[in-house]
């Protein structure tokens, strides 16, 4: 049935497409005239609006041009009226530019002038600021080599003054002959007692080993007149028990010369050392006496060879100190430091003196340079200064002719662009004037051609309007049999579209149909299949069943079997487990008696050892070796415990022996000597440094005194300035101790008494306060002044007074002043001011006043 139905809906839907095919086909024809008709009625009426916009425009068109030319005309007449008045205004500026060029030329000049004369001062300035820099670097290095040397001479001066001290007490000296030397004035009213030998010995610092080896004791033997003079000394030390000397008197005997000594410098013979001593004054014969027998050689083995030649009988002395006396004993080995100690201090003494006179001279030429050094920056400071004004003086020349001369440039340029300017508009004016006569010509011809145009388009007009009411009528029949031919279409078209819907409904039903069949013959295939594989695992789990039950009845009768043996191996571990409990604690007893017995002996082997030790080292004896002496003997403890307490007892009263004494007392002795030699290099310095300090008291009294003296003086000149009258003083509280002593202000404004600066006024105080800070500054004045709030007490009279004394010290110092005060602020030639526009920001705002 569903098939049938199909078939029939195919048939009719041929008849309804034909039905539609010629029904479409009329439709296409009408609508096609439709649209021909519509296309040429909007071209007829976009060419009637199209002439009338160009209608309107001509019309725009022609009252525009014109307007245009009623403007053109009175444009032309206000162009001839101000090319006229431009005109006369640039022949008025052509004066004025030739009068101002010609000052312009002038000053120009005088510029140049100046700054080349500025240009020459800055030359001259910084050639004079070099010669200042080179100078202040030539004054260093003059003053550090000045300290340098100041420090040197201190450095030897000191040397000296120890060592000098050292000599005056004859450090180093035997008693006997330091108490006579100290002694000597007097023991010796009569100056018989000249001094000692190492006093009028000299000799170079190569030979001194030579002399003090030949020498030895007799350098410290005492040089006296005569023989009573000397026995006068001994007598004084054998009364005072005060040491031993020995005594040379100037006149001895002769002795006459013992032989020749027949080698030379070619043997290793330098020749006889008294050629390499000098000995002072009249004491030739001393000279003679230590030093006339004896040769220096160069070294102790060419010594011994000579006096193996057996062929003098001199005293042969080394460069080192060896020396080989005519009995050929030989002496030598480390320095001593007793007779070269005593020549090396008088050698070091000659030098240092000579040293310190040639650093004295060097000191007082480099003091002498550094003052020149100062006195040339001086003079080269005053005339940079004196440049610096004049080149002030001449920027502020050069500043104000540079100021006219721009005004001037100014204005001539001014003028020029205002000539230039009118200059322009007068060419734009004429070229305007003849662009606005060819324009007006070109305007009246437009116009004729404007209205031949408009005559044109009015006619073309009229015609296409008409054109366009005849498309107008045929287009509204179209329309009309179009619309009818349309809804006859839509009828059919609505026929065809429900037709095609049925069918397409029939055909889905169909093809849902068969998928439903297709799909319920694969489930029941799929069903069968699945109902044989149950059925087949269903046998075998059954047959597995089986099997499983059998293996379980066979593992429990193996389980019961097992458990039993099992409780029968735990029976037997627990009863083995307490035996062997038992066995270990019996064990462990054991082992705890074993150690204790090994413990014990150990400690009693300890205390054998220890005893025998301590016997062995407090009675020096072995037991192992007596005891078979006394192996035999009763022991009687009570006798021999009497006798250790009375020999203990004994030893107590001995008392404990200090075995280190002799160590201690070596170290006590070393320590006291090394702390009295430390005592005495203090002694020295504190002396050296009380010489120092009042050295340094004179020096800081005097210029203290010399300072107050003109600060004062100074103090009594500003404070009457100031004050226009009065008179004011610096007073010491105590005069007689200047170093410890205060400074008192007494002052005496005009109109009151004389009285202390305490009782003064706020401004009073003030302005002495500051009376004295000028009398200081005056004296040395620096860079720079900082002054803050000082005008602050003062009132408007004293102010002018205090401004006055400040601008008359500008030239010395740069003055910066922190003031609120009106006229100070009048004063000064720069002012910086602080401001807060915004909260919590600060902005710094200058003012160059010159």
């Amino acid at each position: 049935a569903l098939d049938a139905a199909i078939a029939a809906s195919n048939e009719n839907q041929v008849g309804i497409d034909l039905e539609l095919a010629t029904a479409q086909e009329s439709f296409n024809q009408l609508e096609a005239a439709l649209l021909a008709g519509i296309a040429e009625e909007k071209e007829t009426a976009l060419q009637v609006e199209q002439l009338g916009h160009e209608t309107i425009e001509l019309l725009q068109r022609l009252s525009e041009r014109n307007s245009r030319k009623e403007g053109l005309g009175r444009r032309k007449v206000d162009l001839v009226g101000r090319i006229g008045k431009d005109q006369a205004e640039i022949d008025e500026i052509d004066r004025l530019l030739s009068g101002q060029q010609s000052q312009l030329r002038a000053l120009q000049e005088q510029l140049g002038e100046v700054k080349q004369f500025k240009l020459d001062l800055v030359k001259q300035s910084d050639s004079i600021f070099g010669t200042i820099l080179k100078q202040r670097e030539e004054q260093k290095e003059a003053e550090a080599r000045l300290a340098e040397l100041k420090d040197k001479l201190a450095f030897k001066r000191s040397r000296l003054t120890s060592l000098e001290e050292l000599e005056r007490n004859f450090e180093g000296y035997k008693d006997g002959v330091r108490n006579v030397m100290l002694k000597r004035s007097q023991l010796d009213p009569t100056s018989s007692i000249y001094g000692t030998v190492a006093d009028i010995v000299e000799t170079e610092s190569s030979y001194e080993m030579a002399v003090g080896a030949v020498l030895g004791e007799k350098l410290q033997y005492v040089v006296v007149k005569s023989q009573e003079a000397g026995v006068e000394a001994l007598q004084y030390l054998k009364t005072q028990s005060m040491g031993r000397l020995s005594c040379i008197p100037v006149e001895l005997r002769d002795e006459g010369d013992e032989g020749h000594f027949p080698y030379g410098e070619e043997q290793g013979v330098l020749g006889p050392l008294k050629q390499f001593v000098r000995v002072k004054g009249d004491y030739d014969r001393v000279g003679q006496f230590l030093f006339g027998d004896v040769y220096l050689v160069q070294n102790l083995n060419r010594a011994l060879e000579l006096w193996n030649g057996n062929g003098h009988r001199k005293t042969l002395v080394t460069l080192d100190g060896e020396v080989v006396d005519p009995s050929g004993v030989v002496s030598g080995g480390s320095r001593e430091s007793g007779a070269q100690a005593i020549l090396e201090k008088k050698r070091e003494i000659k030098e240092l003196r000579q040293q310190v006179h040639e650093l004295e001279a060097q000191v007082r030429e480099q003091a002498s340079q550094v003052e020149r050094c100062v006195s040339r920056i001086q003079m080269l400071e005053q005339s940079l200064e004196a440049l610096k004004r004049d080149s002030h003086s001449e920027e502020l020349k050069i500043v104000h002719q540079e100021q006219d001369l721009n005004h001037l440039q100014t204005e001539i340029r001014r003028l020029t662009e205002r000539r230039d300017k009118l200059s322009l508009e007068i060419s734009a004016a004429m070229q305007e004037e003849s662009d606005l006569v060819q324009e007006i010509q070109n305007l009246e011809a437009e116009v004729l051609g404007i209205e031949e145009r408009k005559l044109e388009l009015q006619t073309r007009g009229e015609a296409a309007k008409q054109r366009q009411l005849d498309l107008r009528h045929r287009l509204d029949d179209l329309r009309h049999r179009s619309f009818e031919q349309k809804s006859k279409l839509s009828i059919v078209t609505e026929k065809k579209s429900a037709l095609e819907r049925d069918l397409q409904r029939m055909v889905e039903d169909r093809g849902e149909l068969h998928r439903l069949l297709d799909e319920r013959h694969v489930s029941i295939s799929a069903a069968n299949q699945q109902t044989l594989q149950l059925k087949r695992e269903i046998e075998e789990s059954r047959e597995k069943l089986s099997q499983l039950v059998v293996e379980i009845q066979e593992r429990e009768g193996q389980a019961t079997a097992l458990r039993d043996r099992i409780q029968a191996l735990k029976d037997s571990v627990g009863a083995a487990e307490v035996t062997l409990r038992q066995s270990r604690a019996q064990l462990e007893t054991v082992r705890q008696e074993l150690h204790q017995s090994i413990v014990s002996l150990s400690e009693g082997r300890t205390r054998v050892q220890v005893l025998l030790q301590q016997i062995l080292e407090r009675y020096h004896v072995d037991l192992a070796a007596v005891a078979p002496t006394y192996a035999e003997r009763p022991i009687d403890r009570e006798a021999q415990a009497a006798q250790v307490r009375e020999m203990r007892e004994k030893l107590e009263k001995i008392g404990p022996v200090n075995l280190g004494a002799i160590e201690e007392y070596e170290e006590l002795k070393q320590r006291h000597e090394h702390l009295d030699k430390q005592y005495q290099d203090l002694v020295q310095s504190l002396d050296a440094l009380q010489r120092a300090l009042q050295k340094i008291n004179r020096t800081t009294k005097k210029r203290f005194e010399e300072t107050f003296e003109t600060v004062n003086k100074l103090f009594q000149e500003v404070f009457p300035k100031l004050f226009k009258g009065g008179r004011a003083e610096l007073l010491l509280t105590d005069p007689e101790n200047i170093l410890e002593s205060g400074v008192e202000i007494v002052a005496q404004p005009p109109g009151k008494k004389l009285q202390s600066v305490s009782l003064l006024s706020g401004g009073e105080k003030a302005l002495t306060a500051v009376s004295l800070v000028f009398a200081i500054f005056i004296i040395k004045p620096s860079p720079f002044c900082l002054l803050d709030e000082v005008d602050a007490p003062l009132d408007d009279a004293n102010i002018d007074r205090f401004n006055d004394m400040v601008r008359s010290l500008v030239d010395k110092s740069q003055f910066i002043l922190i003031t609120h005060n009106k006229r100070t602020m009048e004063m000064a030639d720069t002012l910086y001011g602080i401001t807060m526009e915004q909260p919590g920001v600060s902005k710094l705002v200058s003012v160059q006043l010159n």
